[in-house]
């Protein structure tokens, strides 16, 4: 192989490394753990409208261990659908304290027309997890340390 070959490769896959590593830094600061009743979590977080709309849609399935937080930028009554959804999910409802305020056992929809669900109340998070978590959370518990990760919505 050639000097200027080699040269060539090697300054490619120091590019793809470098792109590769910029793309996982970015993925990193929209997810962190959080911990519930002692059990870790991956939580990826949905701050935009979008990224709160498509929620976990599309997704072949979901792991026991992970989840997202919905991240709205003012506390409201937030509803949510399970349009494209494939599984059930736990989905809680915090306050902007982060205290569960209620959580419901929602099942999957693929077919129109699907249900909206809220809970009555003002809430500032929505919290989707598996179906096998719905009895780790209770209304009245709070994930105070889930506020250090969390930057602005919008």
């Amino acid at each position: 192989m050639k000097p200027r070959s080699r040269i060539a490769k090697f300054s490619f896959l120091l590019l793809l490394l470098s792109v590769t590593t910029v793309r996982s830094a970015e993925q990193n600061q929209r997810e962190f753990l959080l911990l519930i009743n002692g059990q870790p979590f991956t939580l990826e977080l949905a701050l935009d409208p979008a990224q709160r709309s498509r929620g976990l849609m599309y997704r072949q399935l979901l792991d026991e261990r992970h989840g997202m937080l919905l991240v709205y930028p003012r506390t409201g009554t937030h509803y949510i659908w399970m349009k494209n959804v494939r599984f059930p999910l736990s989905v809680i409802w915090l306050d902007d304290t982060a205290r569960v305020i209620d959580k419901r056992l929602l099942p999957p929809c693929v077919a129109a027309p699907c249900a909206t669900y809220g809970v009555g109340r003002d809430s500032r998070f929505v919290l989707e997890l598996a179906s096998s978590a719905f009895d780790l959370v209770q209304p009245g518990d709070r994930f105070a340390s889930m506020l250090d990760y969390l930057p602005q919505a919008r």
